[in-house]
């Protein structure tokens, strides 16, 4: 008499297919912008990368910007996936439609805070001090996404067991990150941010730190 036994496979398809895609476009975007791309990896410590392609960078359809923003955004959709998953919250939909979602919550509110934080720099006339930031800032965060994606890897496919102490782990490997890119952000643009300390509360207040507590709130009580 034969018996079945049911074995449970942790499939790993999904997020190699993933992984493979965003190395394809790394390597995309390096061969493709042989000069911006290095100077965008040392753009932490040096003003090349600002000085040489702010111009660039203000074009609305430029393929660096647009190409390093979904990996970017891909590398974060992976992040806070993991984060949900070892708090362990059960997964109510398939890991794509979660996937998805993460993705798209991402995107929409980098949207929706550039376009609103363009609004008041019109509206106070700083669009070009603006628009400086904002490519330090995102320069800085595709910095963070190539360091997060290599602990990714590390999560994904290594032996790992503690998931409580696993979490806390990248929630602080990100946090010290996020920490060090708004302080080179800071140095960086302080005369401009002395000369208007008020509004630069404000603007972190409102347009940094509230949306991303009702981002958190609403995923929460979504899944």
């Amino acid at each position: 008499m034969n018996f079945g036994i049911e074995r449970a496979f942790d499939s790993k398809d999904v997020f190699t297919v993933i992984f493979v895609c965003i190395l394809i476009l790394i390597l995309f975007v390096k061969l493709t912008f042989p000069r911006m791309f290095p100077a965008l990896l040392k753009s932490l410590f040096s003003k090349v990368y600002f000085l040489d392609y702010f111009n660039e960078f203000k074009k609305s359809f430029h393929g660096f910007k647009w190409l390093l923003l979904v990996m970017q955004n891909v590398v974060f959709t992976l992040f806070f996936y993991q984060v949900y998953i070892l708090s362990g919250n059960p997964l109510t939909v398939s890991i794509g439609y979660f996937l998805f979602y993460i993705f798209i919550g991402i995107t929409l509110f980098l949207a929706i805070q550039y376009m609103l934080s363009l609004s008041v720099a019109c509206v106070f006339d700083f669009v070009d001090v603006f628009k400086s930031v904002q490519m330090m800032k995102f320069a800085y965060l595709n910095l963070i996404a190539f360091a997060v994606l290599p602990l990714l890897l590390v999560v994904d496919y290594g032996n790992i067991r503690d998931a409580e102490c696993l979490k806390s782990f990248l929630i602080l490997y990100f946090e010290i990150l996020c920490l060090i890119s708004f302080v080179f952000l800071l140095v960086k643009n302080n005369k401009v941010i002395v000369k208007n300390l008020f509004y630069f509360i404000l603007y972190l207040c409102t347009l940094e730190i509230a949306p991303l507590l009702f981002i958190y709130k609403l995923g929460v009580n979504k899944f």
